[in-house]
């Protein structure tokens, strides 16, 4: 019985990994999206890696267009910016590097094509934020992508700026918008291999229970057996 319920939790989950799967894969669809950059915040996500070259990854806010009194603000990733060097030609960490910022501000919308990505909120580890934050110019470096933890430092700024935090948008490779593109993030199990696995688990879920049901059923009935022939007083 432990076994029956261990195989049947376990093609459950797998269910839920395939349900979650293919959730995620149906969020990286590209989509169409209005309203405006804000190029006086910018995010610079730490320790991003490419070709053995130290970098981040920039986001930028953008403000999506609708008729609320407080429009939403997302963020956008731009791609990848390398680590700047000092006149020795080391990395510099001391100095965030210049990238050029969108200039829609005589601009009522911006129509991108872009791709939700889900954020997932990041248990356990600590988000180290370094700010700048004036009405002129805001810059966030941070760790990782924290977004209720980069709201919280928002919330300091005049005037506010409140962030989407369920998810975020990157730009397609040839988006004018565009830095150097990051490699894209492999889903590298595809979802339908979930439902193959929670297949075998309930299978072996029918399997034990075939065999409980076969050997309880023959252990009760050589029970009564041994019953009738003692309460008979015959014994073979």
């Amino acid at each position: 019985m432990l076994a029956i319920g261990l195989f049947y939790a376990l093609g459950t989950w797998q269910l839920q990994r395939y349900q979650d799967k293919q959730g995620w894969i149906e969020a990286q669809s590209e989509i169409m999206i209005e309203g405006k950059f804000l190029p006086n915040f910018t995010l610079y996500l730490d320790n991003k890696i490419m070709d053995n070259k130290p970098g981040y990854e920039v986001f930028q806010a953008f403000q999506l267009k609708n008729n609320a009194s407080l429009p939403q603000t997302v963020l956008i990733s731009r791609g990848w910016v390398a680590q700047p060097k000092n006149k020795q030609d080391h990395y510099d960490r001391g100095h965030l590097p210049q990238v050029t910022l969108p200039d829609s501000e005589n601009l009522e919308t911006v129509p991108l094509k872009a791709k939700m990505i889900k954020t997932t909120q990041p248990k356990y580890a600590i988000t180290h934020l370094e700010t700048t934050l004036t009405p002129a110019k805001t810059t966030i470096r941070a760790s990782r992508l924290d977004i209720p933890e980069i709201e919280k430092a928002l919330q300091k700024h005049t005037p506010p700026l409140p962030l989407v935090s369920a998810y975020y948008f990157s730009l397609p490779k040839e988006s004018v918008y565009q830095l150097t593109p990051l490699p894209e993030v492999k889903n590298w199990l595809n979802p339908h291999k979930h439902l193959g696995y929670a297949a075998q688990w309930f299978l072996f879920c029918l399997i034990t229970l075939f065999l409980f049901l076969r050997f309880g059923t023959r252990l009760i009935k050589t029970s009564a057996e041994k019953s009738s022939t003692l309460s008979s007083g015959k014994i073979d």
